[in-house]
């Protein structure tokens, strides 16, 4: 496998991840706009995704330099 193309296939990994998680991420915080809330756990599931996208973030733009 060349370089370009496993650098190609992990761009694509990263960004399909990305997506996945922000919607998810869309999901969790429209659910919660219809509903009163005091939850840590979903507090702690949103932190938990948030800090997964910019880790992938970060690696993309890592294999973008």
């Amino acid at each position: 496998m060349t370089v370009d193309k496993h650098f190609r296939e992990r761009e694509d990994a990263i960004v399909g991840e990305m997506s996945d998680i922000g919607f998810d991420i869309i999901e969790k915080t429209s659910n919660l706009a219809l509903v009163d809330w005091d939850s840590p756990t979903v507090k702690a599931q949103i932190k938990e995704m948030l800090d997964h996208y910019w880790k992938l973030h970060d690696e993309l733009d890592l294999l973008e330099k």
